[in-house]
């Protein structure tokens, strides 16, 4: 399983205070809540996988990780997982315009991110077994639970540029810095820059790209091997031309003298995965 891979990679029962037999059971009931529209063939829980892998390559080959802590990776490979969970196929203009129930529930405000957020939540408390933030201090689980939120809903497609916006007018300056080494020290160093990281992301995805034709061959669906690490396969699948276009516009924001905006930086990784 794809999504508990990556969870562990990111040392979630640590951050959640859970054990592995809890992640695995809330992973195998958002799963099935992908499944509840049988009619929906695109928002389908292997598309779901390939949404956290894509993020697993961000964080990792792509050089994102080195400004998150463990606490930010956790949450964001978990609203990564139940992106489209629930989610029944059509889109958030059609249920505004049809004035459905989801539309009346959530005012017309990003209805499917809305209503797959509260959906989710609903379904995590209210199960003791598969409540992966029970043993977690409150102070803690309303943190999880604020940036989940604000990344599941800041995922709606018509966010999607004013993210970048707001991601490139988050930083001071736009001079050239040097780019990360590739055993650099973690996050919130000062001086820490997102234009390297993501030069370096730009590198190896092109490398990959470059390799396209003979890795698509060799790789199927969901494989899980040392691969799932560099997210080849997800790539493969998914880094089109608009994903990588949007990375530069993100790559261009320029030096963080001062703390980088972690919430931004998820919210665009995420955005770009999905």
């Amino acid at each position: 399983m794809v999504g508990l891979w990556v969870l562990l990679d990111v040392k979630a029962p640590r951050v959640l205070r859970c054990d592995e037999s809890t992640l695995k059971r809330w992973l195998e009931a958002v799963s099935s809540s992908f499944e509840e529209n049988p009619t929906n063939k695109f928002h389908t829980a292997t598309r779901g996988a390939e949404i956290v892998q894509m993020v697993h390559w961000f964080m990792g080959e792509g050089g994102a990780g080195a400004f998150l802590s463990d606490y930010e990776k956790v949450a964001l490979v978990l609203s990564a997982i139940c992106l489209h969970s629930k989610h029944d196929g059509r889109s958030n203009e059609f249920h505004v315009r049809t004035l459905s129930d989801r539309a009346l529930q959530f005012n017309d405000r990003s209805v499917q991110e809305n209503h797959t957020a509260s959906s989710v939540f609903a379904q995590t408390l209210s199960d003791d077994t598969i409540n992966i933030f029970g043993e977690m201090p409150k102070t803690e689980m309303t943190q999880m639970r604020a940036m989940m939120l604000d990344l599941i809903v800041g995922s709606d497609p018509r966010h999607f540029f004013t993210v970048v916006h707001d991601f490139k007018s988050s930083f001071a300056s736009e001079q050239p810095a040097p780019a990360l080494s590739q055993g650099s020290s973690p996050a919130l160093s000062r001086k820490s820059s997102i234009r390297g990281a993501f030069a370096q992301f730009m590198t190896r995805s092109d490398s990959v790209r470059s390799h396209a034709p003979e890795a698509a061959a060799g790789q199927g669906r969901g494989t899980m091997s040392k691969s799932l690490s560099t997210g080849q396969p997800a790539l493969l699948r998914t880094a089109s031309k608009k994903i990588l276009t949007g990375v530069r516009l993100a790559g261009v924001a320029g030096p963080a003298e001062n703390r980088v905006n972690t919430q931004l930086l998820m919210q665009v990784v995420l955005n770009l995965a999905n």
